[in-house]
C-alpha cells in the first residue's frame, strides 16, 4: 500500500506519466458564437476555416457541420507512421498550430476549442 501512495505522489514529480497521451490523428475543433447568431452568419468563417486546414500536408480529411450557433469540425491526418517516416507534424502540433491560427475568430466573439482525441486509462 506504502508502495502505491508513493508512486503516485512521486510520479508526477519525475516526469513519468501513467497513461501518457498518444497520437492518434484525430482533432475535433469546435467553434461557438453567441446564442441567437444565425447560420447565414457562421458561413462566413468557413472558408477561413477550410484555408487553415488545407494547409496542412498531414491531411487525410475534414469535416464541417453548421448546425445553430456551432460550427463542428471533424479533422483526421495521415497514419500516425506514416508522418513519422516522411518528417511531418504529429497531432499535437498540429492541434496547437489550429488553434494558434484560428484564435483570430475570437475577436469576433466566437469561441474556438481545438481538442485531440485522445485514448484514457482503461476502464
Amino acid at each position: 500500500m506504502l508502495l502505491i501512495i508513493s508512486f503516485l505522489l512521486l510520479s508526477p514529480k519525475i516526469g513519468f506519466t501513467l497513461f501518457p497521451a498518444s497520437d492518434e490523428g484525430i482533432i475535433n475543433i469546435n467553434i461557438e458564437a453567441k446564442t441567437g447568431t444565425d447560420q447565414e452568419s457562421l458561413l462566413t468563417y468557413i472558408p477561413q476555416v477550410e484555408s487553415v486546414l488545407s494547409s496542412y500536408k498531414e491531411m487525410k480529411v475534414y469535416y464541417i457541420q453548421v448546425k445553430g450557433n456551432n460550427i463542428t469540425i471533424y479533422v483526421e491526418l495521415l497514419d500516425t507512421l506514416y508522418r513519422q517516416k516522411n518528417d511531418m507534424h504529429d497531432v499535437f502540433e498540429i492541434e496547437k498550430d489550429i488553434l494558434m491560427r484560428l484564435e483570430p475568430l475570437s475577436s469576433d466573439g466566437l469561441k474556438v476549442e481545438v481538442a485531440t482525441q485522445a485514448n484514457g486509462p482503461p476502464t
